[in-house]
């Protein structure tokens, strides 16, 4: 009962969520085609973008963190952005397309995996893992075998693979269809 607005304005905020501590809410801004990524305290204070043109983002474990794609000259880029600043860092993807859905790894999300096709606009997909500290270029998850393909399984063409991810608590394991 008694709803109060935590933010207010003329804009359209969408696509709401709490930082695993609850002291952050972060949302989008605007309409899908140009969605700007938000963060504020928990209490609706302290409103900043982070990004324009998201696509994807989330908290990172250690909860001062937020990872996201968003598109760059056409070019989609993933950046860890610091909650206190808003001050971003790209992480270098090279020629990673980032297709899809980006998670952070249990259990201390110092590793981001994400999808993407094997070739630049190939129809094989993979998927990938990239450390947060952008030390390192994206690497396939796992040794590919004499066939080339990530621990042992077949890289798929089909549009529907790599569905639904979720990953284990400790990281170790993911489920998907």
């Amino acid at each position: 009962t008694d709803p109060v607005a935590v933010v207010e304005g003329p804009e359209d905020d969408r696509y709401p969520s709490f930082s695993r501590d609850g002291r952050h809410l972060m949302f989008g801004r605007g309409p899908d085609s140009d969605l700007q990524l938000m963060i504020a305290n928990a209490d609706g204070t302290g409103v900043k973008q982070l990004t324009a043109a998201a696509i994807w983002a989330d908290f990172l474990p250690n909860g001062t963190e937020v990872y996201a794609t968003h598109k760059v000259d056409g070019k989609t880029v993933l950046s860890i952005y610091d909650l206190e600043t808003g001050k971003g860092r790209d992480l270098p993807t090279g020629d990673q397309e980032l297709w899809q859905w980006v998670v952070a790894r249990p259990p201390d999300g110092r590793e981001l995996l994400f999808m993407d096709h094997v070739q630049p606009g190939g129809p094989e997909r993979a998927m990938y893992a990239i450390a947060t500290d952008g030390k390192t270029p994206p690497r396939m998850i796992g040794e590919p075998d004499a066939n080339g393909s990530p621990d042992g399984a077949v890289a798929s063409s089909a549009s529907w693979s790599f569905q639904d991810p979720s990953l284990s608590p400790d990281g170790k394991t993911i489920a998907y269809w």
